[in-house]
């Protein structure tokens, strides 16, 4: 590949101003290049570098800049069926999920609907005996009121002194 054509070797803090870099990137220049960067792999690699703009600000020959755009529409293509896949992936996953939450569920409501009847079973269970219990006590309570009644009454006379 060949050297940028738009700028002389090294880069300087000057060129990074006058091609507007970000606040961030000239502190990054300065830090790490205050005599000047020359253009290399390692270079390019540092990290903070904003190697998008670094790119862009450069003025590359054609060629470079359809080779840029090759690997970046290959890499473009890899990126998008891997995330293809991965959201596959995750519908799959999250179908398989929500399968065993249904089927869990089928069994837990089954349950809850059994409960329910045997609740309701019980319910009618308990009313019919005290309807059963009602029917049989209530004679039972007349009479007891009535002699309650009657030796209600036969105690107030004994004590009173009427015994007529």
């Amino acid at each position: 590949m060949t050297a940028p054509h738009d700028c002389a070797l090294p880069i300087t803090k000057e060129w990074f101003l006058e091609h507007k870099a970000s606040p961030d990137q000239v502190v990054l220049f300065l830090k790490k290049w205050p005599q000047g960067m020359d253009v290399t792999r390692e270079s390019l690699q540092t990290p903070g570098l904003d190697l998008k703009w670094f790119i862009q600000e450069l003025v590359l020959p054609d060629s470079a800049q359809a080779e840029i755009d090759r690997a970046n529409e290959m890499s473009l293509r890899e990126y998008r069926l891997a995330w293809i896949t991965a959201q596959v992936e995750l519908d799959l996953a999250k179908a398989v999920a929500y399968v065993q939450f249904v089927r869990v569920m089928a069994v837990a409501s089954a349950k809850y609907d059994r409960s329910i009847e045997a609740q309701t079973e019980y319910n009618q269970a308990v009313a019919a005996a005290y309807a059963e219990n009602y029917r049989k006590m209530t004679p039972i309570q007349a009479e007891y009121e009535r002699s309650m009644i009657t030796v209600r009454i036969d105690v107030i006379l004994h004590f009173t002194g009427d015994n007529r």
